[in-house]
């Protein structure tokens, strides 16, 4: 807790480890290039953060909590109110494919840029069941951004992130070039700029393409735009009815076959809830993505 460095790692600084850390608290360090609370460089796919606290952490750079460059796994934490001065709230992931699962991921900010929640550059990053809740972004990429990535998401949930002032792009998702795929994708409620869930451009003539399977979308300003030059393809998606409708669900190319319309049936949004009830629209709506 408390402690400052001027480069990366304010609190933690692992380089080439296989180490295992479990049920810590860091909190409130601060750095300046990157990590304000952790910085993770060249780490073994064995390396493993697990149910830890990694909270109001602060860097000038790149990643409030985190900064990865890294196959290591990030299990089970909890991130929340990290800041980074440019890009990546909570978490900055740089290349290589760590594994991202079952954190909680609320309340984080890039004051300056992109991803409030979750920054993924190039590779073959795995974020898995991680809820991503109430970040901000002044430029774009409330909850997360996808950078000429080819990530897996699966049974993520997206919801109530903004955008700052300053912004306009991806109010949930930012996919910029790459193609990643969305598997049991749910967003809902991500506000400011042009309030779309998911915002999909290219990136210097290089497209993106990415793959949403079995997706919730619901209660955006835009459910999906796609910028000329890129292309969504999706496949079993429910568009929100009734209380639930986006005012757009889509802008651009989007392909799409077996959707849906109608009320998601969130357990209890208002607690963050964003489980599917039983008389939810979703329920028996999808298909088979080998989950």
């Amino acid at each position: 807790t408390d402690n400052t460095v001027s480069e990366r790692g304010g609190g933690l600084y692992l380089w080439s480890s296989d180490a295992m850390l479990n049920g810590n608290t860091i909190i409130s360090n601060s750095a300046v290039s990157g990590g304000g609370g952790l910085y993770i460089a060249y780490g073994l796919s064995n390396t493993v953060i697990s149910q830890n606290s990694i909270v109001s952490n602060t860097v000038v750079g790149d990643g409030g909590g985190v900064f990865m460059n890294s196959d290591a796994v990030l299990w089970g934490n909890e991130l929340a109110y990290n800041t980074a001065g440019n890009t990546g709230g909570a978490l900055y992931i740089v290349s290589r494919s760590p594994t991202i699962a079952f954190n909680r991921i609320v309340h984080n900010r890039a004051s300056t840029w992109y991803a409030g929640g979750i920054y993924v550059g190039p590779g073959e990053t795995l974020l898995q069941a991680n809820t991503i809740l109430s970040n901000t972004a002044e430029k774009g990429g409330g909850g997360i951004l996808l950078s000429d990535s080819q990530a897996r998401l699966e049974s993520n949930v997206v919801a109530q992130n903004w955008i700052g002032s300053g912004g306009h792009d991806g109010a949930g998702i930012f996919v910029w070039a790459g193609a990643p795929q969305l598997v049991h994708t749910t967003l809902a409620e991500n506000m400011g700029g042009d309030g779309s869930g998911v915002y999909i451009r290219d990136e210097g003539g290089s497209p993106a393409t990415p793959f949403l399977t079995n997706t919730i979308i619901v209660s955006h300003t835009v459910g999906v735009r796609v910028r000329a030059g890129s292309t969504a393809t999706m496949e079993a998606t429910l568009w929100g009815g009734g209380a639930w409708a986006n005012m757009t669900d889509t802008v651009g190319l989007v392909i799409s076959s077996t959707n849906a319309t109608g009320d998601p049936a969130f357990v209890d949004s208002d607690a963050w809830d964003y489980h599917i009830g039983l008389t939810s629209m979703a329920v028996g709506a999808g298909v088979n993505a080998g989950v």
